[in-house]
């Protein structure tokens, strides 16, 4: 168990997401094929609010989903590789092993768990309005959709702060072991959660401040321009945001990894 500051915390979480990317060339591959993705997508969309035809644009899309999952997966593992394992380490593992897979599977796991947790909500919201007599129309069922969704939303927040050092574990190697990740968080969620919403405050603000500033200089420049522009800042931020969240997380598993770190063989 490491000891450290917020401030040091950081410093490491930004300073090391961007170091990751430097110390596997290999990766400047994928980033170009996730620039690419972004591209086409923003043109598959001018394409269909012209009415063009789409033919062809379901396995086009499919492949550009493909290329970034694996971004928003790959690039996470690799930062949390480099702050655990050292650049040696993370530079000579293998790109889609078998850490990379069980990474995408606890996503996908955790993903799938909240979702249904959030259906499950709407519908009994749904239920209880019906069986109380109210006649839900259409404001009455969005207002439902909302809360649904917010209550979503704190739990994937809460789940993921409690599941932070599972992520980090699996991407070095280790077992998905839940139960001694669960525990190793427990009375920790505010100071994770806290912790990772500083680190990545820099993101919020960056398009806070394109969504003001932007839009008059892209209605003078006219064209797709609006439509290119936050295409790309929107995928360029998530991208970012996933790199430097699971960054953040690794500081923390130095910091609160106690019966976990002792399952690290795969």
């Amino acid at each position: 168990m490491e000891q450290f500051t917020l401030k040091e915390c950081f410093n490491g979480a930004w300073r090391d997401a961007g170091r990751s990317v430097l110390n596997r060339p290999g990766l400047f591959v994928l980033l170009i094929g996730y620039a690419l993705s972004m591209c086409i997508r923003v043109q598959m969309q001018l394409d269909e609010a012209a009415g063009t035809s789409i033919m062809g644009h379901a396995p086009i899309r499919l492949m550009c989903s493909l290329v970034q999952a694996a971004t928003w997966i790959g690039l996470p593992v690799q930062a949390a590789r480099y702050v655990l394992l050292g650049p040696s380490q993370a530079r000579a593992s293998r790109f889609f092993d078998r850490g990379f897979w069980r990474y995408w599977r606890v996503c996908l796991v955790i993903g799938l768990a909240v979702g249904a947790v959030g259906l499950a909500g709407a519908l009994s919201l749904y239920l209880v309005a019906r069986g109380l007599g109210h006649q839900l129309d259409r404001t009455s069922l969005l207002l439902v959709i909302v809360v649904a969704a917010l209550f979503a939303a704190a739990l994937l927040i809460y789940v993921s702060a409690r599941m932070c050092l599972l992520l980090c574990h699996v991407a070095i190697g280790g077992s998905a072991r839940w139960r001694a990740a669960w525990r190793d968080t427990r009375g920790q969620f505010w100071r994770i959660w806290g912790t990772q919403f500083v680190v990545a405050l820099p993101l919020s603000v960056v398009p806070i401040v394109c969504y003001i500033l932007a839009p008059p200089v892209l209605r003078t420049l006219g064209g797709n321009s609006t439509t290119w522009f936050f295409g790309i800042i929107s995928g360029v931020s998530v991208a970012v945001w996933c790199t430097v969240n699971v960054s953040s997380s690794a500081w923390l598993y130095r910091r609160y990894a106690n019966e976990i770190r002792e399952t690290t063989t795969p």
